[in-house]
């Protein structure tokens, strides 16, 4: 009997240590609960009370991802923009500034959701906050792709044409991507396609839509995206056949985004037109 006790104490310490936050410099290491972020310095909720480590020194960071991030990026895939920055925000604003992959993954995602719901101001802020507090991060050439999304909203079409190509040329030119970088390759892609498309160049914006569907289909929602997007302009240029292939795929490929409707919608409107 009292192994099976010393067994289950065991198994409690070490669940835990596993959901416990780590800090790691150089000279220590703090395992507790990373609380915020505020003037440089990460904070740890100890033992022997809170603790602020400088972002400065910290060369390893284990913090487990919140839920409040998970829900965040589940609304924004739903297309609940006003959801996701119910969920972001208080999240970015407590832990901006952190070294985790995941935080900037959520400064971005906030930014998206504030262009989403046309809020330029506050994407370009939250834009702009990631640059100032992630300068040497692979994800700052991420932000200049979505600040073009702010021109783009702003109809400075040719303004946008010039950031985008500026950023694909090189990217095109690789073998291999990475998955962030094949992320923000489509989403470039889309927004050169939708430029194009309202410069009323067609075929050019098809072309930039089809090269996300079939090179650079790592995430999802983008995929779907372009594949929706294609589908209205094989439809808008007679080609109503393949367009209606275009939204069989995504409602294959994709059968949970947000565009699942619509492409529904569109091939019962082929259909009908089409009985042949």
């Amino acid at each position: 009997m009292m192994m099976n006790k010393m067994l289950v104490v065991g198994l409690v310490v070490v669940c835990v240590a596993a959901r416990a936050d780590v800090l790691q410099t150089r000279t220590a290491i703090y395992t507790g609960q990373v609380t915020h972020v505020e003037g440089g310095s990460v904070f740890i909720k100890l033992d022997q009370g809170e603790f602020g480590v400088l972002s400065r020194d910290i060369v390893r960071v284990e913090v487990e991802r919140p839920a409040a991030y998970e829900s965040g990026l589940a609304a924004l895939k739903a297309g609940k923009p006003q959801e996701t920055v119910e969920s972001l925000k208080p999240l970015v604003d407590r832990m901006a500034g952190l070294p985790a992959p995941w935080v900037i993954d959520a400064i971005l995602r906030l930014g998206d959701a504030y262009l989403d719901m046309k809020d330029t101001a506050s994407a370009s802020m939250t834009f702009d906050k990631l640059k100032q507090l992630y300068p040497n991060s692979p994800q700052v050439q991420a932000v200049d792709v979505k600040n073009a999304r702010v021109l783009f909203s702003l109809k400075k079409y040719d303004e946008v044409i010039k950031v985008i190509k500026g950023y694909l040329d090189p990217q095109l030119k690789k073998d291999f991507l990475p998955p962030d970088q094949e992320t923000t390759m489509a989403e470039a892609l889309v927004l050169m396609g939708d430029c194009l498309l309202a410069k009323e160049k067609p075929y050019e914006a098809l072309d930039c839509y089809l090269k996300v569907v079939t090179l650079y289909d790592y995430d999802d929602a983008r995929e779907a995206e372009a594949r929706f997007k294609a589908g209205k302009v094989l439809e808008q240029t007679g080609n109503w056949k393949r367009a209606r292939e275009e939204y069989e795929d995504l409602l294959k490929e994709t059968p949970d985004s947000r565009y699942v409707a619509d492409a529904k919608n569109r091939i019962a409107e082929i259909n009908k037109a089409h009985k042949e």
